[in-house]
């Protein structure tokens, strides 16, 4: 595959060079693009987390809610479970 970049895009390759981010451009690049993969896995992540903050809003908005000592034994059982 061949690029074509403008100047502003090459001397920014250069500096991460320069920076010790990478040996060439092409390992610029991938680390760039390595990036914005694990940024993209972070995004799903946090997806997945705002569901679930969403599900526990809405149990506590209708009263489903736990004591403390209810919610310290819940914790004791799912950690007596997996034997800790």
């Amino acid at each position: 595959m061949t690029l074509t970049l403008d100047a502003q895009l090459e001397q920014q390759i250069q500096r991460e060079i320069e920076r010790g981010h990478g040996r060439n451009a092409t390992e610029v690049i991938k680390r760039a693009l390595d990036l914005t993969a694990a940024d993209s896995s972070s995004d799903e992540e946090e997806t997945e987390l705002d569901i679930r903050l969403d599900h526990s809003m809405a149990a506590a908005r209708r009263g489903e809610l736990y004591t403390p000592e209810q919610a310290r034994q819940v914790l004791a059982d799912r950690r007596a479970a997996r034997g800790q």
